[in-house]
């Protein structure tokens, strides 16, 4: 049994006779769809279509929980504040450990919505799991699958979604209304060809200049993040 222990992530829940409409109404995602994928990922963005912040949200009786990045608690609160308005809807800190195991850990443990391979996506809330082994293996398995993770490899307001795949990491329906940016990612979703594609490079084939990719002379991509002697880079499209 492996446990990569993810010390960045944080939870809070959210309630009120208005916290189902409210998250729909705001998020990528369709919450309507929630008890039947038991986690799902979701992503809050500029009324332009950039991404803000990206949430696990899973549900328990009435209550809805969103695991975020800890670096960005205040804005998350200002922003979730700001779009509630005069709902019923109250938002609360939670205390639990956020891991990554291989094995059904508890009632709380998920099969990572965004790829299966990533393992189960476990909530502790006692909090009293520790001997967790080296996260540097759960950035390998990661980039392998190219999977980009917010706070690390990319952050506020750089990238629309759909340049970084994040429609093929189940975190975008475009069967759902209207949310915030959603009018930007659809009509990127509908031209078809994307100009810019997420991939694991093998940094000894490229030039790096600052964090330009170069290639035959070429600009052709930006690193997002490196890892030992590879790297995780959006490289235009030919």
């Amino acid at each position: 049994m492996y446990k990569y222990y993810l010390n960045y992530r944080r939870l809070i829940n959210i309630t009120g006779k208005d916290s189902e409409i409210f998250l729909q109404n705001i998020l990528s995602n369709d919450i309507n769809m929630l008890d039947k994928e038991n986690i799902q990922y979701s992503l809050l963005l500029t009324p332009q279509g950039k991404m803000l912040f990206d949430f696990f949200i899973f549900k328990i009786s009435e209550k809805y929980y969103l695991d975020y990045h800890q670096n960005y608690i205040n804005d998350i609160k200002t922003k979730l504040m700001l779009y509630k308005l005069h709902s019923d809807v109250n938002i609360m800190d939670c205390k639990a450990h956020v891991f990554i195991t291989n094995e059904d850990f508890n009632e709380f443990s998920y099969i990572d919505p965004r790829n299966k391979n990533l393992g189960m996506r476990c909530y502790d809330f006692d909090m009293k799991q520790n001997n967790f082994n080296d996260i540097a293996k759960y950035n390998e398995i990661r980039i392998k699958y190219l999977i980009p993770e917010f706070g690390v490899d990319f952050f506020p307001e750089e990238f629309y979604p759909l340049d970084l795949g994040l429609d093929n990491l189940n975190a975008i329906s475009f069967n759902k209304g209207c949310y915030i940016g959603q009018e930007v990612t659809a009509r990127m979703y509908h031209r078809g060809k994307r100009r810019k594609k997420l991939e694991m490079i093998n940094l000894n084939n490229y030039q790096i200049n600052d964090k330009e990719v170069i290639k035959d002379n070429k600009k052709i991509g930006k690193i997002l993040k490196i890892y030992n002697y590879h790297a995780l880079a959006l490289i235009k499209s030919e």
